[in-house]
């Protein structure tokens, strides 16, 4: 019997695009009609593989497919089915295992296998790295090792994570590059062209090592020296190098922050000195700034001096040849105490003990056993050495008594200080000569550092030290006072003893006090302006001149030269640009002459002028002006002032109008007051006045209480009875200060008193 099917073509090319036939299908279907039912067959299919995650759409061709075809993969569904024609199906992989996989079609009841099994493709696996690390500063080729690398692969680096190329191998080998970049750990993926990753390999990048010193810096040609390396960025298991011989790495420690040290042993070697390199695990290598000396077997050569106190203590440089820095001497068997070794061991400084006169067998021995001896470079004889001299300061005057120790100095010995030979020698020797003592008197000197020489008259040998003694001259300080005298002054020195005598200027200074021999206490006479010169004498007659070292100074009036002129017992003065020329001037409040209540004065107002000088004028009305405090009390941008008039006087505001002072005869807060002063009491940015006026010098009980009045604006002020709330009957109220003493924000008062007897 007949069957009728309607189908319809996809086709779908391979960059995806896809062609329905006929046109406008799936809505339009083209009806097949067949003979009969077809059996089920399935021949062939492409991709024959896929990853094991699935996803893979296979193309099956065969015969009797229907629509209701399903397909199994090792017994798995397909994840998709879709009938093309009788002849055609695609069928999607599910996810499997890594292998092939029996592909099976079923079709109205029938069963057909695919001839050939779907491989499942594994992901790639990174088993290794080679090189698992590189280097900060150039990129690095890494070979990855593992299983089922497919060519086309793509390598992922770090995180976020960056494509790099690679280069396949093999299936079990890929190449990538690893550029340069910081220090640290990164992560290598690896994704074959299926979509599927390998897992996370880790790759370091190292910073270069570095070498800042080492110590030792020389050691026997044997080896076997253990030498320190400080550096940063050391990592084991490194290695060491001296020139082309490798030492032995002990351990790398920290040495406090990013400072390593690294403890090494040198190897043999020949003789000579070589560079020492540092190579890390993943060889970058770094170079000490310093070479190694390899040190042969010592050899000495000379004695400089060729000849060293019998005593002992004098120090002499042997020269010669690989001096080992822990180098051990021997002076005719008796070992000599090692000062130094100069870092190419060419050079060792002894001090010599004591010994037999006479031909001296010189033996240097470096740790390693290997020794030189010489007989023919040194000989112990008479050579005086200086020890010590005492006091190290000396007056500039001489007599002062002076101990020089030392060793080898003879009886018949000089001693010079400079080239002054001192007043009296007294020489003292132990029975060997080698404990020796002298007692000097000095001469005379000139300021400042003198060598100490001791000399043999007999045979010429000497012995000195450099700065042994500082003479030191007087000194007044300060080193200036007045022309009237009575200045306190300090007179410091050395040797200065009881019955002193100070002139000063040629005056003899009458009062001198003696604290030590190193300190006077003296007060300066009378004397002319300008430099003077100090003689300082002790009772013996030694002593010194002293050209120009004391100043008599001088105050001067400089007022007449100024041009400022100003009327008698001016009480107070207040300085300010008045007239707004960029120049100070001044206002004074003048007192009146002869006392309260006999003539009164203006107010001066004095101008400032180029040069220092000042033009000064009168400002009425006259009175007993006690102070002249500056304010702008009108807020119009200048200087009001406020002069305090005492007594019969009232205060008084002289406006500021253009510069010129005119008094306001309207001015409310009258006196008479001891002092006045401007303030903003209330914060309103205006200024008000205090008065300071209880206790009337002729009526102690008629005046009282301290005013304050408040500024209104518009030129208004008006009293605040009560703001003030003391009344100090009993005393003459002087001053007044404002400010905040507690630091609470607000202006407090601090008034200056004296009670009717005149005590503080």
């Amino acid at each position: 019997m007949g069957t009728s099917l309607r189908a319809v073509l996809r086709v779908e090319d391979d960059e995806g695009q896809v062609a329905w036939w006929p046109a406008g299908a799936p809505e339009a279907a083209v009806e097949w009609q067949l003979g009969q039912a077809r059996s089920l067959s399935a021949t062939d299919m492409a991709p024959v593989s896929g990853p094991a995650t699935g996803h893979t759409w296979i193309v099956v061709r065969g015969d009797g497919f229907a629509a209701d075809s399903q397909a199994w993969f090792a017994g798995r569904a397909a994840a998709g089915v879709r009938v093309v024609s009788p002849h055609l199906l695609e069928i999607q992989a599910p996810p499997g295992q890594p292998g092939p996989a029996e592909v099976v079609v079923e079709s109205r009841g029938q069963r057909a296998v695919l001839p050939v099994a779907f491989q499942y493709d594994a992901p790639p696996r990174v088993l290794r790295l080679d090189p698992a690390e590189g280097w900060t500063a150039r990129d690095t080729v890494v070979t990855l090792t593992g299983a089922d690398l497919r060519p086309g692969s793509v390598a992922w680096l770090g995180d976020p994570p960056t494509a790099i190329a690679t280069e396949w191998q093999g299936p079990d080998r890929v190449a990538v590059v690893v550029p340069a970049g910081p220090a640290g750990p990164l992560s290598i993926t690896l994704e074959n062209p299926d979509g599927q990753r390998s897992g996370e390999a880790r790759f370091t990048r190292w910073p270069p090592p570095s070498l800042e010193g080492l110590l030792p810096g020389q050691g026997p040609d044997l080896g076997g020296s253990l030498l320190a390396l400080t550096g940063a960025g050391l990592r084991q298991p490194g290695t060491v190098w001296f020139g082309r011989r490798a030492g032995e790495v002990l351990r790398v420690e920290s040495a406090g922050g990013d400072a390593q040290r690294a403890w090494v042993v040198t190897p043999v070697s020949v003789a000579g000195a070589v560079d020492v390199r540092w190579y890390n695990p993943d060889g970058q290598v770094a170079t000490a700034p310093l070479p190694f000396t390899f040190l042969g077997a010592p050899e000495v050569l000379a004695a400089e001096p060729g000849v060293t106190s019998r005593c002992g203590g004098g120090d002499t440089t042997l020269v010669g040849e690989n001096f080992s820095p822990d180098v051990v001497v021997r002076l005719n068997g008796v070992e000599a105490e090692v000062l130094s070794v100069t870092p190419d061991g060419t050079r060792v400084v002894v001090r010599a003990p004591p010994g037999a006169a006479g031909p001296v067998r010189v033996q240097v021995v470096n740790p390693d056993g290997r020794a030189s001896r010489n007989d023919d470079i040194l000989v112990y004889g008479v050579q005086p050495v200086i020890d010590a001299v005492d006091p190290p300061e000396v007056p500039v005057w001489g007599g002062l008594g002076v101990v020089i120790e030392g060793a080898d100095f003879s009886a018949d010995s000089q001693v010079f200080f400079g080239d002054s030979p001192a007043e009296q020698v007294r020489v003292q020797l132990s029975p060997d000569g080698c404990d020796a003592q002298i007692f000097a008197v000095e001469p005379a000197g000139a300021e400042g550092p003198a060598t100490v020489r001791v000399a043999s008259r007999a045979d010429g040998t000497e012995a000195q030290r450099e700065a042994a003694v500082t003479y030191v001259a007087p000194r007044l300080s300060p080193p200036h006072g007045l022309v009237p005298g009575y200045a306190n002054l300090s007179l410091t020195g050395v040797d200065l003893r009881a019955g002193l005598t100070v002139r000063i200027g040629g005056a003899r200074v009458a009062d001198a006090r003696q604290s030590d021999t190193t300190r006077w206490a003296v007060r300066t006479p009378a004397g002319p302006h300008g430099p003077v010169d100090v003689e300082v004498r002790n009772a013996d007659g030694r002593g010194v001149v002293l050209s120009g070292a004391f100043e008599y100074r001088r105050f001067e009036d400089g007022t007449g030269e100024s041009g400022l002129r100003a009327v008698g017992d001016c009480n107070d003065v207040s300085a300010a640009d008045m007239d707004g020329d960029g120049l100070l001037d001044l206002v004074t409040a003048n007192g009146a002459i002869g006392g309260i209540g006999q003539v009164e004065q203006p107010v001066g107002l004095h101008r400032g002028r180029p040069g220092g000088r000042f033009a000064s004028e009168q400002v009425e009305p006259s009175g007993n002006g006690m102070n002249a405090r500056l304010g702008d009390i009108d807020a119009d941008g200048d200087l009001d002032v406020l002069v305090a008039n005492l007594s019969s006087a009232q205060n008084r505001l002289y406006r500021n109008e253009g510069g010129r002072l005119v008094d306001d005869p309207a001015w409310p807060a009258r006196g008479p007051s001891y002092d006045a002063d401007f303030l903003d009491a209330d914060g309103d940015g205006l200024l008000d006045v205090l008065l300071l006026q209880t206790g009337d010098p002729e009526d102690n009980a008629a005046l009282g209480p301290e005013q304050l009045w408040r500024n209104q604006g518009g030129g208004q002020i008006a009293q605040v009875p009560g703001a003030v709330p003391f009344d100090l009957l009993d005393v003459h109220d002087h001053d007044v200060g404002l400010g905040d003493v507690n630091g609470d924000g607000l202006t407090d008062l601090v008034i200056v008193v004296d009670n009717i007897s005149g005590q503080f």
